[in-house]
């Protein structure tokens, strides 16, 4: 039974299936779907197993593990679904994040539950004692396509892996999560120190083709089902991604829609330099990517926290070194001015008007000197760092973000403007802080030098936050586009693919089936899944009805004429007993001397209250009536559907196999 057909062996119940696992799928679901699919009831146990029942995570892994098996029929087979994201909230993560790499967490998890249902099966009596093997096959939409691909090539035994809509496995994150892998990469290339940088540095074609070759024969076995708009088909195409098995016609979604490349841009026109700049960044900060988004990476990448924090603990450090010697008011006048015994500084970080002096001067002095020197150099970074990151974004996002009103290109074109003036502002920073660490070297510290450096770094920082909320802004535009575009398209959806699949009689509607037919010349849609549903739960309702009926008359014969008939026959036994052995019976005279020789009893005893019965009868037939009813109205249904679709017999199938 080598080559036996797969239970499931259809595209259209793989992605149904997939479908249903983000809603939380259930053994009543799989058997529906099979029913609806194929006309025919699933001769088989069904057992669903999920993974917030088996592991403990964080990582935001989550997916199910289905279990058909019919032993005597030689039925035994697993399914694994690894959960992605059906819609496009999460576009942020299965671009960039997968782009960086997927956190291996996720794919440590899948794998932990996989090893721990697949174990629990094996150790179930009816598997256990069966000689019959296990056939695992595998399926996943979205990053769950990319985690089930990423399974199945480095280790599990999938005998098929269906790939819905799929995050392709990524060939920097298989040198990560496969040391195999890695030892192949390194003999190949001559690589072994600092691997990672080295690698991403690799010429991305050259990279790409060593990835396919090695895994090609354990790819062999991945099928994909691919919408052609789909957002994740079309970032595949960055640097990194690579293709396995079979994938055939891509499905069209939307006859109406040009194609990403159209509406957002082509990816194959960027740079791969700054694409490889970019994910060097994202290798270093993945964490805060994960956990803070687009905006938690850039601010983490460039320093951005860590330069606020330092500019708070300087302006600190300035306000304790002194002490105020007289305070005078002033409404146009915003300087702290230094006294320091030599001469006077003035600091521009401050508030109000002072005239302090130095609490220690020379260990002040000292400190302030080389704090200054320090701090200026994290200004002078975290701004170069930021403005070759925003860059490198720009060229990225801009040709992508192509779009009509072009409000995207305008705000990075007016970003660059700003950052043009800030970086002549940080060259003369950079001079500044040369000539006060001269005068250090040579003897005091140019005081004034020292008031023009802090003055400077003043400017820059408050125009840098400035700018910095710009950029925020503009990155939650970018968001916003992205997410107007792919709702517009919903390629990634299953229930467009679903259609995508269909021909044109049969639909999906959310978790629905919709079958189209012919009453005349007219066309009707009618939801099959909503009239499955209605059908069965309406003979179960009318058979529940049916039996509670019968046990109500059983309870009336019970409480009425077989309690009535009970009493009679009693008090008939009792006078038959007095007529037949009267003596019994002599302590009821109240004379002494008279004997008991014979009673004879006269009895008429009324039947039992007709009114009572005929209320019963009557309630009964009612009730027989409402069954009758509703089961003539659950047929009807059924047979008017069969009429519409008297040319199609598996919907006949459906009905018959509910």
């Amino acid at each position: 039974m080598g080559n036996k057909k797969e239970v499931f062996d259809s595209d259209i119940i793989k992605v149904r299936l997939a479908k249903e696992e983000y809603a939380g799928i259930s053994e009543e679901q799989v058997k529906q779907i099979y029913l609806e699919e194929t006309g025919q009831k699933l001769d088989a146990k069904v057992k669903v197993y999920k993974s917030s029942d088996y592991i403990k995570s964080d990582s935001g892994f989550a997916g199910s593990i289905i279990h058909v098996y019919n032993l005597e029929k030689g039925i035994n087979e697993a399914y694994t679904i690894t959960r992605g994201t059906e819609d496009a909230k999460d576009w942020e993560y299965n671009v960039f994040g997968l782009f960086g790499g997927i956190d291996q967490k996720q794919y440590d998890a899948a794998k932990k539950f996989h090893t721990k249902v697949l174990k629990k099966i094996e150790k179930e009596s009816s598997v256990k004692n069966s000689n019959l093997k296990i056939d695992e096959y595998g399926m996943g939409h979205s990053l769950g396509g990319n985690l089930i691909q990423t399974l199945n090539i480095t280790g599990t035994k999938f005998k098929k892996v269906t790939a819905i809509n799929d995050a392709p496995p990524n060939a920097y994150q298989l040198a990560m999560l496969d040391k195999d892998f890695q030892f192949y990469l390194k003999n190949k290339l001559g690589i072994g120190f600092n691997f990672k940088n080295k690698l991403i540095k690799t010429d991305p074609q050259k990279l790409k083709k060593l990835a396919e070759d090695y895994y090609a024969k354990k790819g062999s076995n991945i099928h994909h089902i691919t919408a052609k708009d789909d957002m994740l088909f079309w970032a595949s195409k960055i640097r990194g991604f690579i293709d396995l098995g079979t994938r055939g016609q891509t499905i069209e979604t939307n006859p109406k829609f040009s194609g990403l490349d159209g509406t957002l841009g082509s990816v194959t026109n960027l740079n791969d330099k700054d694409l490889a700049t970019l994910q060097l960044y994202m290798d270093k900060f993945q964490g805060e990517y994960q956990t803070g988004g687009l905006k938690g990476f850039v601010y983490a990448a460039t320093g951005i926290d860590s330069l606020k924090k330092a500019w708070k603990n300087y302006q600190k450090n300035l306000k304790d070194m002194i002490s105020p010697v007289d305070i005078r008011a002033s409404a146009t006048k915003k300087k702290l001015t230094i006294d320091f015994g030599i001469g006077k500084l003035p600091f521009n970080v401050l508030d109000i008007d002072l005239s302090v002096q130095l609490k220690n001067p020379v260990r002040s002095l000292t400190k302030l000197y080389t704090g200054s020197l320090i701090m200026a150099d994290q200004v002078i970074k975290t701004v170069v760092k930021t403005a070759t990151l925003v860059g490198i974004l720009s060229k990225i996002l801009k040709p992508l973000l192509d779009t009509p009103n072009d409000r995207i290109s305008t705000r990075i074109d007016a970003i660059s403007s700003k950052f043009d003036t800030i970086n002549k502002q940080i060259e003369h920073l950079k001079k500044i802080k040369d000539q006060l660490a001269k005068s250090g070297l040579v003897g005091t510290p140019n005081l004034s030098l020292m008031s023009d450096l802090t003055s400077e770094m003043t400017k820059i920082v408050l125009e840098f936050s400035e700018l910095m909320a710009d950029i925020g802004v503009t990155l939650d535009e970018v968001i916003d586009i992205i997410k107007e575009v792919l709702s517009g398209v919903s390629a990634h959806g299953l229930e467009e693919l679903l259609n995508g699949l269909s021909g044109s009689k049969k639909s999906y509607k959310g978790s629905d089936l919709i079958l189209t037919g012919d009453i005349g010349k007219t066309k009707v849609k009618v939801n099959i899944s909503s009239a499955l549903r209605i059908y069965k739960k309406g003979l179960e309702l009318y058979d529940e009805k049916s039996t509670l009926l019968t046990r109500m008359q059983a309870r009336y014969e019970e409480e009425y004429p077989d309690y009535y008939n009970h009493h009679v026959k009693g008090l008939l036994k009792e006078i038959l007993l007095m007529e037949t052995n009267p003596g019994a019976y002599r302590s009821l005279v109240p004379y002494s001397d008279i004997r008991v020789t014979a009673i004879s009893v006269e009895e008429k005893i009324d039947p039992m209250n007709h009114n009572i019965a005929n209320t019963f009868t009557t309630i009964f037939e009612e009730l027989a009536t409402e069954i009758e009813t509703g089961r003539k109205f659950i047929a009807k249904i059924r047979s008017s559907i069969e009429k519409i679709f008297q040319k199609d017999e598996m919907v006949s199938q459906m009905f018959k196999n509910i």
